[in-house]
């Protein structure tokens, strides 16, 4: 077999440094699906105002976004569910997680139920919130409890 190539460390190191420098790039056109979830802010501010699902659906497809109520609702409620997951890691990524917890975190599915939601959660905060929450120490909580769910 031939010998792999070796890249020196150097040159991965650059290109995380590249890769981390560019900025957001933005798409020329969207996914349906991509432009509804860049418009959410949007949208649940035309529900506070007191638009239904329906009249939205209207005024976007009227505006040349074709999408029926059905499938907008679908879409706000599967982004709702992602939202919930995300700003619980949030809160829970801003008291410091260990590496290990956090590269766990990381791995949890954004289509969860909200039962599920409990099951991943719990453990992450309760091994914030103690004290001896260093990978080396904390036997509560491990790699294997996300897997396990």
């Amino acid at each position: 077999m031939p010998k792999s190539a070796r890249i020196p460390k150097s040159i991965v190191d650059a290109f995380i440094i590249i890769e981390e420098a560019l900025s957001q790039k933005i798409p020329a056109d969207y996914a349906l699906k991509s432009a509804i979830e860049t418009l959410m802010p949007n949208i649940v501010s035309m529900q506070n105002k007191g638009y239904s699902i329906s009249e939205i659906a209207d005024l976007l497809t009227k505006n040349n976004l074709k999408i029926g109520s059905t499938t907008l609702r679908q879409y706000i409620t599967e982004f709702n569910k992602k939202d919930v997951v995300i700003e619980s890691a949030k809160k829970i990524i801003s008291k410091k997680i260990p590496s290990n917890v956090l590269k766990s975190a990381l791995n949890i599915p954004l289509n969860v139920e909200k039962d599920d939601k409990e099951k991943i959660i719990k453990p992450l905060e309760q091994s914030v919130s103690s004290k001896s929450a260093s990978p080396q120490t904390d036997k509560r909580f491990n790699n294997a409890d996300l897997n396990n769910l």
